[in-house]
């Protein structure tokens, strides 16, 4: 889980027995807000009947169904569809150029979307609609728009929320180390081993994205944990040595 701002990123990671989103739930409780994940279903279930939670979808997922078609079998298709995709992440690029996020400009960065991503996405919806009703294609394209349909009302809801981003890749860039030292490590050994990683990843992730030397940053945490009484202390060790203090 990502959070924070933009200035003070806050990366989480939590460790349970099955892929089952129920767990949230009860973590999010009392979370009013927006949550933004990929199209996998358990989140959906989830979150549906949620009065006090928008849920956001992650573009460059709907993007890698027709990519992976492309560089498959060159369909035409896909490649037009990924043509489009690739305007509204230009979009995106040029507020990121004008520093746009940064300086947390949310309602131009509405206006802006509003003006040059909606009419794009207003197009790229009739013609996926119409892909629906023709036989030409793969099994795998009508995978691949049948998911984007699917997920439309969520990859759209960037639109109107500036503080969203059009899709959800800097959880997947958090995800990344872990699951290349999963490859390496192959098991935490037990539950408890896996809770103790997430918490270390926590840590380490979260002094990384805030642009801090993690051994620097992990020597001034440990060095001053002795000396914590309270949680209260814990925290303020903690924003201390994040350069948060």
């Amino acid at each position: 889980i990502r959070g924070g701002t933009f200035e003070r990123p806050v990366l989480l990671y939590m460790y349970r027995e099955t892929r089952s989103a129920e767990f949230l739930k009860r973590y999010l409780k009392g979370y009013n807000g927006i949550i933004q994940t990929d199209g996998f279903g358990s989140y959906d279930a989830h979150f549906r009947d949620n009065e006090y939670i928008l849920h956001a979808g992650c573009m460059a997922h709907a993007r890698r169904e027709f990519e992976k078609i492309w560089k498959a079998n060159k369909n035409p298709i896909a490649r037009n569809i990924l043509n489009q995709i690739r305007k509204l992440y230009k979009v995106e690029e040029e507020m990121r150029t004008l520093g746009l996020f940064q300086k947390e400009m949310f309602s131009e960065i509405v206006r802006i979307r509003q003006e040059k991503a909606k009419p794009i996405l207003d197009a790229l919806y009739l013609h996926l609609q119409d892909l629906t009703t023709k036989p030409e294609g793969t099994l795998d394209l009508g995978k691949a728009i049948r998911y984007s349909i699917g997920q439309w009302d969520k990859l759209v809801l960037y639109l109107s929320h500036g503080e969203v981003y059009i899709d959800n890749n800097l959880v997947e860039n958090a995800i990344r180390p872990f699951v290349l030292g999963r490859k390496n490590w192959l098991f935490s050994g037990s539950p408890v081993g896996a809770f103790a990683s997430a918490f270390w990843y926590s840590l380490l992730q979260t002094a990384k994205a805030n642009g801090k030397d993690t051994y620097k940053f992990l020597l001034q945490f440990l060095k001053g944990l002795p000396f914590c009484q309270t949680p209260q202390d814990c925290e303020k060790l903690f924003n201390d040595s994040i350069g948060w203090g």
